[in-house]
């Protein structure tokens, strides 16, 4: 007669012991499937060498290799006038910009230049006007003649 697996005591074993056999039968099966996981994961595919290419029983209609054919020409046109059309663009792009940068740097340089200019006249003048009025009579209407030339 089959009986119930029990966890609490009967027939004279311990609820300990029926565990601890549960446990091992456990710990058994965790091991060997270990080593099966293992011999496969070394050589999954050991026998791909014995096996044949499945021939298709289907016969496809010969005009579908001309249709092929044609796609792969007509891929091969698309994909030139692609590389194309981007080497073209890509050209003109890069000439934009560089144009771009060009025409703004000179502008920034000569702000640059025409703003320190009127920095050194705004600082350095009126303490030239101030040294040229400190001078005698005569002088100042040399120096005036010397600049006014």
């Amino acid at each position: 007669m089959i009986r119930p697996f029990n966890f609490g005591k009967s027939e004279g074993k311990s609820r300990s012991s029926k565990i601890g056999i549960f446990v091992g039968f456990a710990v058994l099966a965790f091991i060997v499937g270990s080593l099966f996981l293992n011999e496969v994961k070394k050589n999954p595919f050991k026998d791909i060498k014995s096996l044949k290419p499945v021939q298709s029983k289907v016969k496809l209609p010969p005009y579908t290799t001309q249709i092929l054919k044609q796609a792969q020409g007509q891929a091969g046109i698309i994909g030139r006038a692609v590389f194309s059309f981007g080497e073209k663009t890509g050209a003109a792009i890069l000439g934009e910009s560089v144009k771009f940068v060009e025409k703004n740097a000179s502008k920034s340089a000569s702000v640059a230049a025409s703003a320190a200019a009127n920095l050194v006249i705004k600082t350095a003048v009126p303490g030239i006007v101030d040294q040229v009025n400190k001078l005698p009579a005569d002088q100042k209407k040399q120096v005036k003649e010397y600049l006014c030339k």
